[in-house]
């Protein structure tokens, strides 16, 4: 059976929710841990139209992320995984892809966008892009 998503030809705001709740938009693996951090490989390729500027990116196969780098300490408050994982997604592959042309904070903005479509808690998706905004140029300038 052909899913929406290969249908439509890529993800949109519009039609994400509805991919999602096929369970075939985000196939992935466990792949490996690293600093408490456990890490995921995507095993189908994605191709999505961002909210912000309308561009097309392409996460392809093999493209490997962490959820949420949420630390350990907080997992009671901001646990690494939840509804908002494609907006992580999305957000990790901006991060380590800089051919998108966009600053920080418009990646920031971008990975707001849709945890707000996708995940129904506001409070955790709000909490989660002040934490990217605060420490999330050690990960954009590769310190850590």
């Amino acid at each position: 059976m052909q899913s929406q998503v290969q249908r439509v030809g890529y993800i949109t705001k519009d039609n994400v929710v509805e991919a999602l709740l096929t369970d075939e938009l985000i196939v992935q693996s466990y792949v490996y841990s690293r600093k408490s951090n456990k890490y995921w490989k995507i095993l189908e390729p994605l191709t999505i139209e961002l909210i912000s500027n309308k561009k097309i990116i392409n996460i392809e196969r093999g493209f490997t992320y962490d959820m949420s780098s949420s630390p350990k300490s907080l997992w009671g408050i901001v646990p690494p995984a939840n509804d908002g994982l494609f907006g992580y997604l999305v957000h990790d592959k901006l991060y380590l892809w800089r051919g998108h042309g966009m600053s920080r904070k418009e990646v920031d903005k971008e990975m707001l966008l849709w945890t707000n479509i996708v995940n129904k808690n506001k409070i955790d998706n709000y909490i989660r892009y002040f934490f990217v905004r605060l420490l999330g140029w050690l990960y954009w300038y590769k310190i850590v």
